[in-house]
């Protein structure tokens, strides 16, 4: 009989859960039919939820990843400008302000060409797991996943506003400042007001464009919603992949420079210096064999100087613009030579220095000693 029992209940068996719950919980009195609707409730809502989870566009572009993205794209083109700048560092100083348009130019149109047009993300967008979509090839109510890629119109317009436009505004900037200020009311001063309207109206309509991207989500800036570009996730569930070791060393090293710009002005670099050269071994004084000096006491140039001058009241021979250059910069320089402060300074003939011995006694002889109290007196006060 047990065994016909079993053998009855195993016939049912195949339909699987059902018999389960009857087994399990017998107290609930629940009929097969009714565990048998539950349970297929049940899978059906499973199988929505799954459905619903694997969709492909399931996802809305967050707004503070598409303001980051921007953010690192400027961030990085101005790295690159700077370093680019930085081998023409010898170069005149006005020859390269009067190409930083054409500069920039180059670094915009090699970013451009190495991105948007090979149908990749502009550097910030692929840290911030963002890529351009077409947003005209797919349905208004469409996500922030999936969808084509730019086609080329887009991408040669994109690179007419963002790269060619760019420059021609700032190079037509520049020659109309540079008439627009005489009021001579030519047609440059013509073009500057022109120019300074569209710059209003444009300001206006990019303030315009940032309620309704803060609002909608959509288009960053004026540009992307004239050509329908759109930035999406290229991976629905992908992390947005940011590495902060470059933002802590940016942040470290100028939190240090804003503490040396503020601390450096209150010490007194000659004076730390002095204190310094105190601790070390003095050096011998510059001259030859006979005692006699045969260089300047500061930059080291050998006898005959051009300007030369005298240190008081140690006598030490240096050039005139060493010397005074250095009683301008520290009220308390101290001679190159031996060490002493320098009280005043005195020009002499080149004469007089081929045939002065180191020290005071061969030189402040050519020098009354009004003539002594005289450039003491007309020193300012720390020199006196």
């Amino acid at each position: 009989m047990a065994q016909g029992a079993g053998e009855g209940v195993a016939g049912p068996s195949t339909v699987g859960p059902p018999d389960t719950s009857t087994l399990v919980i017998p107290d609930l009195n629940l009929t097969d039919e009714s565990v048998s609707k539950r349970y297929n409730d049940l899978l059906a809502k499973r199988n929505d939820l799954t459905r619903l989870l694997a969709a492909p566009g399931s996802a809305d572009v967050m707004r503070s990843s598409q303001v980051d993205a921007s953010r690192l794209d400027e961030e990085l083109s101005l790295m690159l400008r700077e370093q680019f700048l930085g081998a023409f560092s010898l170069f005149p100083r006005g020859t390269v302000t009067a190409h930083l348009p054409e500069i920039q130019l180059a670094l915009d149109a090699l970013i451009f060409y190495l991105s948007v047009w090979k149908d990749a993300p502009l550097p910030g967008m692929a840290l911030m797991n963002l890529r351009f979509r077409d947003e005209r090839a797919v349905p208004h109510s469409a996500s922030g996943v999936g969808g084509p890629g730019l086609a080329r119109s887009q991408k040669a317009m994109y690179g007419l506003g963002a790269v060619l436009l760019r420059y021609a505004w700032a190079r037509a900037g520049h020659a109309a400042a540079s008439g627009g200020s005489d009021g001579d009311g030519g047609w440059r001063a013509t073009a500057w007001q022109v120019m300074r309207r569209a710059e209003t109206a444009y300001r206006l309509a990019a303030l315009v464009n940032a309620i309704a991207f803060l609002r909608a989500g959509k288009y960053r800036t004026l540009l992307e919603r004239l050509i329908g570009a759109r930035p999406v996730y290229v991976q629905t569930h992908a992390p947005r992949a940011i590495s902060y070791e470059y933002l802590n060393r940016q942040l470290v090293w100028g939190e240090l420079s804003e503490l040396l710009l503020f601390v450096l002005p209150l010490f007194n670099l000659a004076s730390v210096k002095r204190s310094l050269r105190r601790l070390l071994p003095q050096p011998a004084a510059r001259g030859g064999a006979s005692g006699r000096q045969t260089a300047c006491g500061t930059c080291g140039a050998a006898f005959p100087l051009l300007t030369p001058a005298a240190a008081l009241p140690c006598g030490h021979v240096h050039c005139y613009y060493c010397l005074r250059a250095r009683t301008q910069a520290d009220a308390l320089c101290e001679c190159g030579v031996c060490g002493r402060r320098v009280q005043a300074l005195c020009r002499l003939g080149r004469g007089q220095v081929a045939t002065a011995p180191a020290g005071l006694g061969g030189v402040t002889k050519a020098i009354p000693t009004g003539m002594q109290s005289a450039l003491l007196a007309g020193l300012p006060g720390p020199l006196r």
